[in-house]
């Protein structure tokens, strides 16, 4: 699976970058005040948390480090990679919720401050391969435990290829509305 910015979800690397990540100025400044928030102050070579949209803009003026987020070491990778392998039911719980597009900002923006960067895009793609598994024989299941509910209200009948089809879709179309529900898309 190659790490592609998500398109389905624009928003989605928006909502990365509100994400706070540590970066080491270069510069002292007092509090920076904008519309989201107060950040700071900036003492040169202190680490400070900022929002990653703000990282991104110092590091573009040659104003600060990007120090990689602390999951995104080879291993606590390689740790969330064996417990996502381990467990085919559940997903880890010590990723952040946007971790696929906060690594795609970072490997675009930020890559040359990231240590062994090939080896933990390696890590982060098997990782999302793995939920994406998960994710397809859940939803396989569902659509199969909907399909054969259906076919059994009619004693002797086999569903057809197309009349499956139709049901597989409905309840497709059924998760995926609650799950845009759910997370406001």
């Amino acid at each position: 699976m190659s790490l592609q910015h998500p398109t389905h979800h624009k928003h989605n690397s928006t909502q990365a970058e509100d994400e706070n990540i540590s970066i080491v100025p270069n510069f002292n400044s007092n509090v920076l005040n904008f519309l989201n928030g107060d950040f700071g102050p900036f003492t040169s070579n202190f680490p400070t948390d900022v929002p990653i949209w703000l990282a991104l803009a110092l590091k573009e003026r040659h104003k600060c480090r990007i120090e990689a987020p602390l999951w995104m070491t080879p291993d606590i990778l390689k740790s969330i990679l064996d417990e996502e392998q381990r467990d085919t039911n559940v997903f880890s719980t010590n990723l952040p919720f946007h971790y696929l597009e906060i690594a795609h900002v970072l490997f675009n923006n930020a890559s040359d401050n990231i240590e062994d960067v090939d080896h933990i895009r390696t890590l982060i793609e098997d990782i999302a391969t793995a939920r994406a598994t998960k994710l397809r024989k859940g939803a396989n299941s569902v659509m199969d435990l909907a399909a054969n509910e259906e076919g059994r209200d009619v004693p002797g009948t086999k569903m057809n290829g197309t009349y499956k089809t139709t049901k597989r879709r409905r309840v497709c179309v059924c998760i995926y509305s609650q799950l845009m529900e759910k997370h406001n898309c």
